[in-house]
């Protein structure tokens, strides 16, 4: 039962996979994706071919097959049995399917959303301070918004910039300051019961 299991789920992986490669319209066996859509990004579609990963979840079968030889008659080759399955699920998940793992906790499609916002807005080619964003965050964003923002406004009376971008609790009203107000807001998909990220407006 045991072999079943694991072979199972290692097959579901495998489906999984399969459906993802496909565009989100297209996709043999959707309901399969929209299973795990909370820590599978359904939308992003991985460019190149997976040669290499598909190569490496390959050989973790094979040794998967290779361990059928434990009877698991004793001790010692049941535990070899539940090692060699939990390799499998483990290499399996994290060779196939984990751009689409990655992708659920980048802010890359939120940063882009809220840059094309911004280009569309009267507010393009204005700076674009941060507040309380913390030391890691602020850099990742710079790189994926792919420009230099100013130091971090550490009062809401900065003048710095005509637009700021925080990390809020969802349930953080919108009126944070009466100088400021809220002109977008958007979130990665991991954070969308939780957390978002908000663009904020100087008053005129």
């Amino acid at each position: 039962m045991v072999r079943v299991a694991f072979t199972l789920a290692a097959l579901g992986v495998w489906l999984i996979w399969w459906n993802l490669l496909h565009p989100p319209g297209q996709r043999p066996i959707p309901w399969l994706v929209q299973r795990f859509d909370a820590i599978l990004d359904p939308d992003f579609i991985m460019r190149g071919p997976q040669v290499v990963a598909c190569f490496f979840a390959s050989i973790v079968s094979v040794f998967w097959l290779a361990s059928f030889r434990f009877k698991g008659d004793t001790a010692l080759h049941t535990a070899r049995v539940w090692f060699t399955g939990a390799a499998l699920l483990w290499c399996t998940v994290n060779t196939l399917l984990l751009p689409w793992i990655n992708e659920t906790k980048s802010f890359r499609t939120a940063v882009a959303q809220m840059e094309s916002f911004v280009a569309h807005s009267p507010y393009t080619d204005k700076c674009i301070a941060h507040y309380q964003l913390g030391e890691n965050m602020a850099p990742m964003l710079e790189y994926f918004m792919g420009r230099t923002t100013p130091l971090p406004i550490i009062s809401l009376n900065s003048d710095a910039c005509p637009l700021f971008i925080t990390f809020a609790l969802r349930e953080t009203p919108d009126d944070i300051d009466p100088r400021w107000r809220l002109i977008w807001r958007g979130t990665r998909r991991l954070d969308v019961k939780t957390n978002e990220l908000r663009l904020y407006a100087k008053k005129r």
